[in-house]
């Protein structure tokens, strides 16, 4: 094998310290401001209409606003920092954290708040789901990265790219690692396949399962065909939101994504709008605790 195992524990910070440059950004506009507004004065919901104006993210949000204002502390980094990060105040509300918060302090409102939302994530799940089937139904061919099924293992990738390149294994140090992550150069060595296996041991696990599959091209990589009818460095940013309007999402680590079937996509552009990388995971990676993606 011509792999480098190596331990990198400069990624995560790296990852951590890309986070704090490039925070999320969400919506700021008045139906959203005076939602998060009668929730963090605890204060009830007025219409589920009005909910209904709201995207999924902003939703998430508004949501965990109900918590935030007891001064509960996220584990998520993207939640965390939104409500509590350096000169954090949404919407112009300031939300002070608890180190006493307790499930206690939600009020009878906070639970009406919680049930109005929850309800309405649900149907706004249930008709995201129907418009992706229908929208995608015509590339079933097309639904995996290289027709690499997530929850395949790295024994199989294996059999088709043969050893890879290199593997980066997690710190022993991190308590929370993710797992290993495989990486092979393909199409005559102008794309990296990464795959990010679900073993958290210092050997490389070729039967472990596979979470998370990314497809990254650079600028001199010619056109490579991938997932639901889309072209690695020929598919414009532009188009793309046009073919997927009614289901994508915008993506704190990557630029956009959406979810099919139970599988998280997403995708990133190059500065000019080209389309540079793709993955697919069974988890939503932007509410990922570890934030680094090691190329």
């Amino acid at each position: 094998m011509r792999g480098l195992f190596e331990n990198r524990t400069y990624l995560i910070g790296i990852g951590i310290l890309v986070c704090l440059l490039h925070p999320p950004r969400f919506s700021q506009d008045e139906d959203f401001c005076t939602l998060l507004r009668r929730v963090a004065q605890g204060r009830p919901l007025e219409t589920e209409a009005t909910l209904g104006r709201l995207s999924h993210r902003e939703l998430r949000l508004v949501k965990n606003a109900v918590f935030a204002r007891h001064g509960y502390s996220f584990v998520s980094f993207d939640l965390y920092t939104y409500f509590y990060g350096p000169g954090a105040e949404p919407c112009g509300i300031e939300f002070p954290r608890d180190k006493y918060y307790s499930v206690n302090l939600l009020t009878s409102i906070d639970r009406q708040n919680l049930r109005a939302i929850e309800e309405r994530e649900k149907r706004l799940f249930e008709l995201r789901t129907a418009t992706a089937d229908s929208l995608l139904a015509s590339y079933a061919r097309e639904r995996w990265i290289e027709d690499f099924e997530l929850a395949s293992t790295i024994a199989l990738i294996e059999d088709r790219l043969g050893h890879p390149e290199h593997v980066v294994l997690p710190d022993p140090d991190v308590l929370s690692p993710v797992g290993q992550w495989f990486h092979w150069r393909i199409h005559d060595a102008q794309v990296t396949l990464i795959a990010l296996a679900d073993d958290y041991s210092q050997q490389p696990g070729h039967h472990a399962r596979v979470r998370l599959i990314r497809l990254v091209a650079n600028d001199y990589t010619a056109r490579v065909k991938t997932i639901y009818g889309l072209e690695l460095n020929h598919t414009r940013r532009v188009n793309f939101e046009s073919r997927f309007s009614e289901i994508f999402e915008h993506s704190r680590l990557f630029h956009l994504k959406f979810q099919h079937g139970g599988v998280w996509c997403y995708f990133r552009f190059s500065p000019d709008g080209m389309l540079r990388e793709v993955a697919q995971s069974t988890y939503e990676v932007d509410n990922s605790e570890l934030y680094f993606l090691p190329l």
